[in-house]
């Protein structure tokens, strides 16, 4: 089963992520700060990552730069998953290393689609 690992500090967005990809076939994890990625990701390697930007203490960015700087986690998928961003922020976003980008709210058919396509290109 695929494993997508979910850090949000939202409870709402962390439940309605978890709740989603749990009805559609993916093991999840939830973690809601940066500072707990690397135990986490030390108990259970996941497939996908599904990281809020805008965290208490570490940043999405800080989380992602830890990920890519670990051989062990730099091959792992890294969606960003942020509140509507304008367009430079976006490309701030990519240009960082993230795979992808869900923008919160999220619509339940494009936040499905991007999943399986990031995790199918993270494959080829």
């Amino acid at each position: 089963m695929t494993h997508v690992l979910i850090v949000d500090d939202s409870l709402l967005n962390l439940s309605l992520a978890k709740d989603i990809l749990q009805s559609s076939g993916y093991e999840t994890s939830e973690i809601d700060c940066g500072e707990d990625l690397q135990g986490q990701l030390e108990k259970q390697v996941p497939d996908l990552v599904l990281m809020d930007i805008q965290l208490p203490g570490m940043s999405g960015f800080d989380c992602l730069k830890l990920m890519r700087s670990d051989n062990r986690y730099a091959a792992i998928p890294v969606i960003a998953f942020t509140a509507s961003v304008m367009q430079e922020d976006k490309q701030a976003i990519m240009d960082a290393g993230f795979n992808s980008l869900i923008e919160k709210p999220i619509g339940f058919k494009d936040f499905l689609s991007t999943i399986a396509s990031t995790l199918q290109k993270s494959a080829s």
